[in-house]
């Protein structure tokens, strides 16, 4: 699984901005390329994400998918279910969470070490930074979503011998993947 920041995002901006900057700009608005993913408590909302709709239309346009079982990559969008305790877990900060968890990746088992991640509750961290410029806008979003970003951690070294955070996500702690593509 990728992370929007392969579609465009800036790399360097997890090591040259705040982390809860990158959050309040994720969550307001600009998902489209960022290092995270986003994850809900609620599978409507789930829904939501992959329909890129409002709450009032999910009902409506799902009416026009069924799961898709195939093996190909002919589906619209997943929901996408982790268990968080697949993953060993330390307690960063009210909210944040890191995560650690042997390889599965071929691509992540050339290095030594493990995977790892961030699991952000984006409530609870927004609460803690009254200075972040859009935190009314990004409690709001994230309070209606029940939002929380997972943010891969897993380094990778690039051509000259740089060290950066992977693009891509082991998902070990998938639990559950429901295809779904639209029919009519």
């Amino acid at each position: 699984m990728q992370t929007n920041l392969l579609k465009g995002g800036r790399g360097h901006d997890i090591f040259d901005t705040p982390l809860i900057d990158l959050i309040g700009e994720h969550v307001d608005p600009g998902w489209a390329t960022t290092h995270f993913l986003s994850f809900s408590e609620e599978k409507q909302t789930a829904r939501r994400f992959g329909l890129r709709c409002s709450p009032e239309e999910v009902d409506r346009k799902m009416e026009h998918y069924d799961d898709y079982y195939g093996d190909g990559a002919d589906w619209d969008f997943a929901v996408i279910e982790i268990d968080p305790y697949k993953v060993n877990l330390m307690t960063v900060a009210e909210g944040l969470y890191k995560g650690t968890h042997e390889p599965t990746l071929t691509k992540f088992k050339q290095y030594p070490g493990f995977c790892s991640m961030l699991l952000i509750d984006v409530v609870k961290t927004a609460l803690q930074y009254p200075q972040l410029s859009n935190q009314h806008q990004v409690l709001e979003y994230a309070r209606e979503d029940k939002e929380w970003l997972l943010l891969p951690t897993s380094p990778v070294l690039l051509n000259g011998g740089k060290v950066e955070y992977s693009g891509i996500f082991d998902g070990f702690i998938i639990s559950d993947i429901t295809k779904y593509k639209r029919w009519r």
